[in-house]
């Protein structure tokens, strides 16, 4: 009954949950802040608005490229044109609504496939619609992939200069950007006591409960769940 905000995620789209929609409404039913992550590959019109008519929060857009090509290399099946047409739909219904939820705001997740997009990330974002039709503090989090032996060919380092363009850019066009687990150097690795994401019980499929950042070794689900809460 204390309950104040949840993040409505899950591995993969939440609207992979045939009762998504249905989470949504009761929590917001409750007044209860909600967010979540989505893809934006499937959007429909409906949704769209009821998304802002309930007063959605925040949604945080995941995408990996801001070309065709390498969007959709990266994420087999989907239709970049599609994907950035749903998005502007919501900003537009929004307008109409002249409402300032659900705040977007975006993470993009880096590696050899895309580095080199890097750099022309914010201005991409911001040719979207303007800041303020986005939200008070659209924030775009830019994150590596993980340290997984099954992936390690795809990952790769950002050169210094880049992240100094790409925060130079973000602080012009008003975008407060956030860089995670952003270097596989270990030397380089912030303590594992700077992560607050340890604090945040995550409630699994089954209904077992692990620290947010645990959630990530999802390659080892079975440990996942031996070593739960």
């Amino acid at each position: 009954p204390n309950l104040k905000w949840i993040n409505l995620t899950g591995e993969g789209s939440p609207f992979l949950n045939p009762e998504f929609m249905m989470m949504v409404r009761e929590c917001k039913r409750r007044g209860i802040y909600v967010d979540f992550s989505h893809d934006f590959v499937y959007l429909s019109n409906g949704v769209a608005e009821e998304l802002v008519s309930l007063g959605v929060e925040r949604i945080y857009w995941s995408l990996e490229g801001i070309t065709k090509g390498t969007y959709e290399g990266i994420r087999v099946g989907a239709d970049f044109d599609n994907v950035v047409g749903n998005v502007r739909m919501l900003l537009e219904y929004k307008r109409k609504h002249r409402s300032p939820l659900p705040e977007l705001c975006f993470r993009f997740t880096f590696m050899k496939q895309n580095v080199d997009e890097l750099p022309l990330l914010p201005d991409f974002l911001h040719s979207l619609g303007p800041n303020g039709l986005m939200g008070d503090e659209p924030s775009i989090n830019i994150v590596a992939l993980l340290d997984f032996p099954e992936i390690e060919d795809m990952a790769c380092e950002v050169p210094k200069d880049v992240v100094e363009l790409v925060n130079f850019r973000c602080k012009e066009l008003r975008f407060k950007v956030y860089w995670s687990h952003v270097t596989h150097v270990e030397e380089e690795k912030p303590p594992i006591s700077w992560c607050t994401f340890w604090s945040e019980p995550y409630i699994m499929m089954g209904g077992y409960v692990v620290p947010c950042c645990g959630v990530l070794m999802s390659n080892k689900r079975k440990e996942l769940e031996k070593l739960s809460f």
